[in-house]
């Protein structure tokens, strides 16, 4: 894997600038591996920020050292959700996270019962260095409308308040 040219990120950042987000380009250094482009998306129901972190590495395809016109690209948009996991309720937390990616289009929510944390994850695979406009904005608006459907109910699982079963009661007491 090669390092990202910094023109993807550039050109995301210029995208995002020009519709007023906030977000600041910060380069690979020894403690960040790759460039990494920081994005304000908002606050949760009780205020924290959300960041999404944007990261693009080139991809050298198996057949394709010498041929291919434009490379590879995998971009990574991650979102660290601001709470923590209760250890006795990670296993609630994976069913819940379960749950909720298979109702997704865009499924992506992670647990990492070692760092006791929610993620969401997306990554697009392209062909070229530019990233589509009309697509990095439906990107970022799924994730922040899945972040803000869906991060307070699984905080209250993962806080212990609630079991995922409590959660699916709750749903069919709804939906009858």
């Amino acid at each position: 894997m090669k390092k990202n040219p910094e023109s993807i990120l550039q050109q995301i950042q210029k995208d995002l600038l020009a519709e007023r987000y906030d977000c600041t380009l910060e380069l690979a250094n020894e403690k960040i591996p790759n460039d990494q482009l920081i994005v304000f998306i908002g606050n949760d129901a009780s205020e924290r920020e959300k960041i999404l972190l944007i990261t693009a590495v080139e991809q050298i395809m198996q057949g394709e050292e010498s041929k291919a016109p434009a490379p590879y690209y995998l971009v990574h948009f991650h979102v660290v959700l601001p709470f923590a996991v209760a250890p006795l309720a990670a296993s609630q937390t994976g069913s819940t996270l379960l749950f909720i990616n298979r109702l997704l289009e865009l499924p992506g929510f992670e647990l990492s019962e070692i760092e006791e944390k929610v993620t969401y994850r997306y990554v697009l695979f392209m062909h070229g260095a530019h990233v589509d406009k009309l697509l990095l904005f439906s990107i970022i608006g799924n994730i922040m409308m899945t972040l803000d459907l869906f991060g307070s109910i699984i905080e209250s699982v993962a806080a212990g308040q609630k079991t995922f079963n409590e959660l699916l009661e709750e749903m069919l007491t709804i939906t009858k």
